[in-house]
């Protein structure tokens, strides 16, 4: 008698047991956070990662479109006021080291008298290899890139 009563607690616990849903509940939440988490921090850095490259796009047609209507684009003092020019405006949209200047290349390239006549009356901006670093995930750096290429106004 005393070994069937022993045997139908325990039943009844082990029942009791399945119906109790809260630790099941704890357990799945404890699972599940992480994951969520992790989800919801890379989807603020892709944000973060596409407005920088959006950013080094506008950066890049702003500065392009400012030689476009220079009289010297050849210029040593024009070629120069493009890269503080880059790194005044890249510093106000955000505030990043290293400076946006060291990774542009403007064409043409400085000439010696500053009088140029730019192939096809083009003139172009690149930026090449801009490191972007993940801000949450500390993945990276990764490099972001642009061009832009208008038409020379006063070789017209």
């Amino acid at each position: 008698m005393m070994r069937r009563s022993r045997t139908l607690r325990t039943l009844s616990a082990i029942r009791r047991f399945r119906r109790e849903t809260a630790a099941a509940s704890i357990v799945e939440f404890a699972i599940l956070v992480p994951i969520v988490v992790f989800l919801f921090l890379g989807i603020i850095d892709f944000a973060l990662a596409f407005n920088q490259r959006l950013n080094v796009v506008s950066v890049t047609r702003d500065l392009t479109r400012y030689l476009a209507v220079q009289a010297t684009p050849c210029s040593a003092t024009t070629q120069t006021a493009i890269r503080l020019r880059a790194d005044t405006i890249f510093t106000k949209v955000r505030n990043t080291d290293p400076p946006l200047s060291s990774y542009i290349t403007i064409q043409p390239a400085i000439v010696a008298n500053g009088a140029c006549s730019p192939p096809n009356n083009l003139v172009s901006i690149s930026v090449t290899a801009y490191p972007m670093q993940s801000l949450f995930l500390r993945i990276g750096p990764f490099p972001l890139s642009a061009r832009a290429r208008m038409v020379w106004e006063r070789g017209l």
